[in-house]
């Protein structure tokens, strides 16, 4: 019994400190934040229920914003302080569509509306068919005036034209990468685009030049020069990259 008194007097005593240094907007922005651990596989936030799809796949977003998920019986003022108390981070996609739990220790736990749920577990009994090509790069955004980070989804062209180099044209060690070049990882995306993993080929991009890295453990990683017939459609796909890095 002294024990549960001294819980509810912690609990108390947390709450009255959180209360003056939370003003009625920030309280409207925590209420909008929280949501509620259901079972060990069902979450509920913003009117909507979230089913666990367990699957190690991963989920292609550029904009995902922090959510409070946490037990019921949590008051709006301590939701964020009980949602990190695990050590993880649940976050939402722009879409609405997923929540993840960035668990520090395992495999990140997807959660899925529920009215796509289905789908979603359909699709990943079948196996997800990851046929585009995409990189990432941080850049700024003129439409929400703020940097960012910006998915760059290749054409069926660009992607058929690292295959064909790859496959058909002799790697060179006749290279000279010049000072602050960057690393474009290239990712497998699904055609829905809501799926993605890693790729083992690299752009490896400055001002003025562009090198394909594929990474082979084996045989250790090739470069290949970008042919004359491909050098225009590498620029164009690079265009906006380079816009964003080399022109402030």
């Amino acid at each position: 019994m002294k024990k549960v008194i001294r819980i509810t007097a912690l609990f108390l005593a947390l709450l009255m400190l959180a209360l003056p240094l939370v003003g009625c907007d920030n309280l409207d922005e925590l209420r909008a934040k929280q949501g509620f651990i259901l079972d060990k596989d069902t979450i509920s936030f913003n009117g909507n229920t979230y089913k666990r799809l367990y699957t190690n796949e991963h989920l292609s977003s550029t904009e995902w914003r922090d959510v409070n998920i946490t037990e019921k019986d949590v008051p709006v003022l301590l939701s964020e302080m009980s949602s990190i108390s695990g050590g993880g981070l649940y976050t939402i996609d722009s879409s609405n569509i997923f929540i993840v739990w960035n668990n520090p220790e395992s495999v990140d736990e997807i959660y899925c509306r529920a009215d796509k749920y289905e789908y979603f577990s359909d699709l990943l009994k079948e196996g997800i068919v990851y046929d585009k090509f995409c990189f990432y790069y941080y850049g700024f955004v003129e439409k929400d005036d703020d940097w960012k980070d910006i998915i760059n989804i290749l054409t069926d062209k660009e992607k058929a034209a690292i295959d064909d180099i790859i496959k058909n044209y002799p790697k060179t060690d006749d290279y000279n990468l010049e000072e602050g070049y960057d690393i474009l990882n290239i990712f497998y995306q699904s055609a829905d685009g809501f799926f993605e993993k890693s790729s083992n080929i690299e752009l490896l991009v400055s001002y003025s030049q562009c090198y394909i890295y594929v990474e082979d453990e084996e045989n250790g990683g090739s470069i290949f020069s970008i042919p004359n017939k491909y050098k225009k459609l590498f620029d164009g796909m690079l265009k906006n990259y380079r816009n964003s890095m080399y022109s402030w």
